[in-house]
């Protein structure tokens, strides 16, 4: 009897024990606060990292026993690292914490030592936090990056492709080994037709492997967007019509690159814009920052050059000959989108015969590579599924003719990017030097687009370089959207594709109105608060697979347009509001943002975009100019605990008292956010989180007693300092909305 009581005693204990440990993995949670910088390695090497992540549940962290909190290899769980070091790892896949204890609120640190495999090449080691015995914690996607060069060393780079030829030991490069970063370059230019015109660029070598002006690895200048595009501004300098070479033989990581060449003005007046980007032979193409120059052709021109060649000089002997003057257009496509894309060429005729669009002397542009293939993007304005023809009908000798023809993938044509080559015929005779080609992308998946205007004239900026593509007017619309790893930017009269992100910028009096974005008012169907101040910029990320509408502008413009209160509310309770909002704001945006993986500080918490402070932007300014006085009366007001800057949450009522930081989120890392009475919420019910100011308390407060905006904020933080920050250089970026 004895015995069976001791059997159920244990297994009541067993059970118990089952039952906490199952019950205790909803108490460990973490989040990542920072970690060491991605590497380079030569194979063999150590290297010593580390990463931080702060305790956010309600458990503390020991380093040892049953339930010791280590850093576990992730994706796979638990697989043997191949960067794994003996002597500061507890096993292949395991790492101890450097602190005992980590209470909820701190946080820890994991230092360990890496050793790179004597594999070359570029890897991803992720890990993640575990509680041994329990639970892993929540994945936050934590990874380094190792690029590790062989043991040969990354300067001893090979020359040839030809492996017969490679030097002994010598690195055959591949693509990660190679960025770059453009650093300047010279003026746009107005020419002459004919005219030549000295330009340069420079780029800092960001890779780990020596640039070369020679060899089948050679770094080289190339035309962009669409790449190895053939240009209207070829000159002898160039290595060919889309490629040129730099002016060192060689330029290791860290030093500057120059590409200093002559570019020959077409033969027709326009405004043209000319992209470049570097790239390597055989290996990859580097970083589209979006370079171009703007040149202006103009007849007028004051002359600069005396290298003007006369169209005399262009003309050959032989029968038949043309020179490539420019060509245009833009083949990007989306499955489900029936839309045509326009592409022209332009030639110079430089023979003897005059060409004509009929008979025996007529000229057509045929496909080729090979010769007469039946295109995969005829239309109906094609004579054949392989010609088209002229639009002039005759041309003679020194004049122009153009090719002006709609493309649109058939059902036929996967997705992907497709070159589709054409050249110049006679009857059979094809045109020496006459082949041009586009990149026709086709993509399956498109973002819905995002369509912005404004009030007044603004910049439309590459977002990486900052260049500015145009200048459009007030009224006129950019349209974006996102797919196959590109941007499609489209505005009147123009349309761009690039791999790189684009801004809409103006000054803080400028009014971007985002057509594709609703926030109308249920109470009034006619406000729609779509208009933000200054700077849109529109990004893809990958880590939410989404096209994000970013608003970015000054803080204290951000905080006008903050909609937590409106005019009705008494002066000090606004005050102390747009107080406590810029505190929130400002800590966020010190500490890097609270969204950086989706490149914005705040959301504006619309239509459930987020749980931050919501922000309705112009539309709410100008319906609250109270709010927006208030905001001008505190300008760079906040609270401060300690000295710094403290976070301020605020929520709609309590029920008679505030909550505690730590009662509501485990923390005790806030001391100014304890319970404090809230008698003008007596006997209501909770309505919000209920830590720090309650909205209602705060406004009885003003109304009711007068108090002022300061005594607000004492109250309801204890502790705190109503404090002066400098606010004047401090920008803000909200993310508006998102689309997939």
């Amino acid at each position: 009897m004895q015995n069976r009581f001791l059997y159920l005693v244990f297994a009541f204990v067993l059970v118990i024990s089952q039952l906490n440990v199952v019950l205790a993995q909803s108490d460990y949670a973490s989040q990542w606060v920072g970690q060491s910088d991605y590497l380079t390695l030569t194979g063999g090497e150590e290297q010593e990292v580390w990463v931080e992540f702060e305790n956010t549940g309600n458990a503390t962290w020991n380093r040892q026993g049953d339930y010791a909190v280590h850093l576990g290899t992730a994706r796979d769980l638990d697989r043997s690292s191949s960067f794994f070091e003996s002597t500061t790892w507890l096993s292949d896949n395991r790492i101890e914490m450097q602190q005992n204890v980590v209470h909820p609120g701190e946080t820890a640190r994991f230092e360990f030592t890496i050793q790179a495999p004597y594999s070359g090449g570029v890897y991803y080691e992720y890990f993640r936090p575990v509680v041994e015995n329990v639970t892993w914690m929540n994945d936050v996607g934590l990874f380094w990056e190792f690029r590790v060069v062989t043991s040969a060393g990354y300067e001893d780079m090979c020359m040839s492709k030809d492996s017969n030829l490679q030097s002994d030991g010598c690195v055959v490069p591949e693509n990660w080994m190679y960025d770059s970063k453009w650093k300047e370059q010279s003026d746009y230019v107005t020419l002459k037709p004919g005219e030549k015109r000295d330009v340069w660029v420079e780029f800092a070598n960001e890779g780990v492997a020596t640039w070369y002006q020679n060899g089948d690895f050679a770094v080289h200048l190339g035309t962009a967007n669409p790449v190895d595009r053939n240009s209207g501004f070829v000159d002898s300098s160039w290595l060919t019509s889309n490629r040129i070479i730099m002016e060192d033989l060689r330029i290791t990581p860290l030093q500057k690159a120059r590409f200093k060449f002559s570019v020959k003005a077409p033969m027709q007046e326009g405004v043209y814009h000319e992209y470049f980007r570097p790239v390597v032979e055989n290996v990859t193409w580097l970083r589209d920052e979006g370079v171009f120059w703007t040149f202006v052709v103009d007849n007028d021109a004051d002359g600069q050059d005396e290298g003007v060649e006369e169209n005399d000089d262009l003309i050959v002997e032989d029968d038949y000959a043309a020179s490539l003057v420019e060509q245009t257009g833009e083949p990007y496509f989306v499955v489900g989108e029936e839309e045509n894309v326009q592409l022209q060429v332009k030639y110079k005729n430089i023979g003897q015969t005059t060409w004509t669009r009929s008979g025996s002397t007529q000229v057509q542009l045929g496909t080729s590579n090979p010769h007469d293939r039946n295109s995969g993007f005829v239309t109906s304005d094609w004579l054949n599924t392989h010609r088209i023809e002229m639009d002039q009908e005759q041309v003679t000798s020194g004049g122009y003719a153009t090719f002006t023809f709609d493309v649109f993938p058939s059902e036929m044509v996967d997705v992907g990017t497709h070159k589709e080559h054409f050249a110049l015929v006679v009857g059979d005779n094809w045109l020496a030097d006459s082949e041009i080609y586009w990149n026709m992308v086709l993509s399956s998946l498109v973002s819905s687009s995002a369509k912005i205007t404004a009030d007044k004239s603004f910049d439309l900026v590459n977002g990486s370089s900052g260049h500015v593509i145009d200048i459009l007017g007030a009224g006129e619309q950019v349209t974006v959207d996102y797919a196959g790893g590109n941007y499609r930017v489209k505005w009147p009269g123009e349309s761009l594709v690039t791999a790189d992100y684009v801004r809409m910028e103006g000054d803080r009096n400028t009014i971007f109105e985002l057509q594709s974005y609703n926030d109308i008012k249920s109470w009034n169907s006619s406000l729609n608060d779509n208009l933000f101040r200054d700077t849109i910029e529109v990004r893809y990320s990958p880590n939410s697979s989404a096209l994000w509408v970013i608003n970015e502008l000054s803080m204290e413009d951000y905080i006008a347009g903050v909609a937590e209160t409106s005019d009705s509310s008494p002066k000090e309770f606004i005050k102390a509001l747009m107080v406590a909002a810029r505190s929130y704001a400002v800590r966020h945006v010190s500490n890097g943002g609270r969204h950086p993986e989706n490149y914005a500080d705040l959301y504006n918490s619309v239509g459930g975009n987020g749980d931050d402070q919501v922000y309705r932007g112009y539309g709410f300014e100008l319906r609250n100019t109270q709010v927006g006085q208030a905001v001008k009366d505190t300008k760079g007001k906040v609270v401060t605990y300690d000295g710094k800057v403290a976070l301020t949450p605020y929520f709609s009522r309590s029920d008679g008292r505030t909550r505690s930081f730590e009662e509501v989120w485990g923390s005790k890392n806030y001391p100014w956010c304890v319970s404090v009475p809230d008698p003008y919420n007596e006997g209501m019910s909770l309505n919000g989180h209920g830590v720090g100011m309650s909205a209602l308390g705060a406004l009885r407060f003003a109304e009711e007693e007068g108090k002022t905006y300061d005594w607000i904020l004492k109250y309801y933080y204890t502790g705190i300092d109503v404090s002066s920050y400098n606010t004047d250089n401090m920008r803000v970026r909200v993310g508006i909305y998102s689309v997939k």
